[in-house]
C-alpha cells in the first residue's frame, strides 16, 4: 500500500494518506465540479457536464481536477522574446554570411570589422536578454501592465538599433 504526503498538520508534522484514498477525493471533487456546468473534454472537446468518472467517456482520456488561471500573462512575454530573438538570428545570419565570404570569395576579415564589431556586441547582449526572459518568465508575468510593455519595447529597441547600426555601416 502506497501513502501520500497531502498535508501538514499545525504543528507542522506531514500527513499520510492512503493513495486510493487520494484518489477518490480527486474524482469526487472532479465529479462535483461537473455535475451542472458545461466543460468539455480537453482532448476531445464532449461536453463532460454530469461526468460520474474520471475519465472522458468519448475517448477515454483521464481527467484531473486542478486550478489554472485564466490568463498566463504570457502575451507581451512572446512579443519581448520574438524581438530580441529576431535581432539574435540578424546578427548570428551576418556572421554566418560573413564567414562565408572570407571562405568562399577570399575576403579580408578586416573590411568586415566595424560590422561584426556590432554583431559580436549586441549578439551576447541580447543572447544574455533572451536567456533573462526565458529564466525569469514567471516574474515578468507578475509585472503590472505597463511593466510588461516596458519590458517588450526595450527588447525590440535593441534589435532594432543593432540592425539600423549595421545598415548605417553598409551604406
Amino acid at each position: 500500500m502506497k501513502y501520500l504526503p497531502v498535508r501538514t498538520d499545525q504543528g507542522g508534522k506531514v500527513l499520510l494518506e492512503k493513495e486510493e484514498d487520494v484518489d477518490n477525493r480527486e474524482e469526487t471533487l472532479l465529479n462535483e465540479v461537473l455535475r451542472d456546468r458545461d466543460v468539455p473534454c480537453p482532448v476531445c472537446r464532449y461536453n463532460l457536464r454530469g461526468l460520474t468518472a474520471s475519465a472522458c467517456p468519448e475517448c477515454g482520456a483521464n481527467l484531473k481536477a486542478w486550478v489554472k488561471p485564466d490568463s498566463l500573462r504570457l502575451g507581451l512575454w512572446i512579443v519581448a522574446l520574438v524581438g530580441l530573438s529576431g535581432g539574435f538570428g540578424f546578427q548570428a545570419t551576418l556572421v554566418i554570411w560573413v564567414a562565408y565570404l572570407i571562405v568562399t570569395e577570399g575576403e579580408s576579415l578586416s573590411s568586415y570589422m566595424p560590422e561584426l564589431n556590432v554583431a559580436f556586441f549586441s549578439s551576447p547582449a541580447m543572447g544574455i536578454g533572451i536567456l533573462l526572459l526565458i529564466t525569469l518568465r514567471a516574474h515578468v508575468a507578475k509585472l503590472k501592465l505597463w511593466g510588461r510593455i516596458w519590458i517588450a519595447i526595450c527588447a525590440w529597441l535593441v534589435s532594432a538599433i543593432a540592425a539600423l547600426v549595421f545598415f548605417s555601416m553598409v551604406s
